[in-house]
């Protein structure tokens, strides 16, 4: 399907072309820090197809395109977002259920907010640079994954329920030279976090993010009588 859309760009004659790739092209990742060099490493299907069609829009710059950019992404967040770590953990937040933390003294930046994404597909192709460019897309100032969830609870107004629990992969973040030079300026991991949140819940919290919190202060006074305090 990719070669397919880049064929009709090309032959278009588009002024640029932009694909969504993903942070998958690389795998099992065996490092702290990942930048656009790290060799991909055990890939699955999806990440397969992701750096596969990527070496297609590449292709289309010897064939005539001016200008080709791939980004691979992290966790995109923003109103009705799903399918990603932090997504999952509010979705689970609102339905007053616990959230599992793996790596929680990780430093963690795998996060674009969706409106920081949009402003550089708007500045890239209002003034797209020729060439093909690869680039990962992330947050500064990382935060502890265990803190970035615990900052989701607090934005929600819900009591916090974290559960620590191991599987097995291995945390890493995200460098942003790349992305920086090629004029990306997204807000930082909290920021994100708390517009994400933010969001998705109407002024004064959802209904099913009330309904959380008065759960669970009946439940907390529940407690307290039942010890006697």
């Amino acid at each position: 399907m990719a070669d397919l859309a880049f064929a009709q760009a090309l032959a278009a004659r588009a002024r640029s072309v932009v694909f969504l790739s993903s942070m998958s092209v690389y795998g099992a990742v065996d490092r702290d820090v990942v930048d656009e060099e790290t060799p991909p490493r055990a890939l699955d299907p999806y990440g397969r197809a992701k750096r596969d069609a990527e070496a297609v829009l590449e292709d289309c710059i010897a064939r005539g395109l001016g200008s080709a950019l791939a980004i691979r992404l992290p966790g995109t967040v923003g109103k009705g977002s799903h399918h990603n770590f932090l997504s999952d953990a509010l979705d689970r937040m609102l339905a007053g259920a616990e959230v599992a933390v793996s790596n929680g003294d990780a430093p963690f930046n795998n996060i674009v907010y969706i409106a920081d994404l949009a402003q550089f597909l708007a500045d890239w192709l209002r003034a797209p640079r020729s060439g093909y460019a690869v680039t990962n897309l992330a947050a500064p100032e990382p935060m502890r994954v265990r803190d970035v969830v615990s900052l989701m609870f607090r934005t929600a107004g819900i009591p916090e329920r974290i559960v620590a629990v191991e599987d097995g992969r291995r945390p890493f973040s995200i460098a942003l030279g790349r992305a920086r030079a090629l004029g990306y300026r997204p807000r930082n991991v909290r920021a994100s976090a708390e517009a994400f949140v933010r969001d998705s819940i109407v002024p004064g919290g959802s209904a099913r993010a009330r309904a959380v919190r008065a759960s669970a202060v009946r439940a907390s006074a529940a407690d307290k009588v039942g010890q006697g305090s």
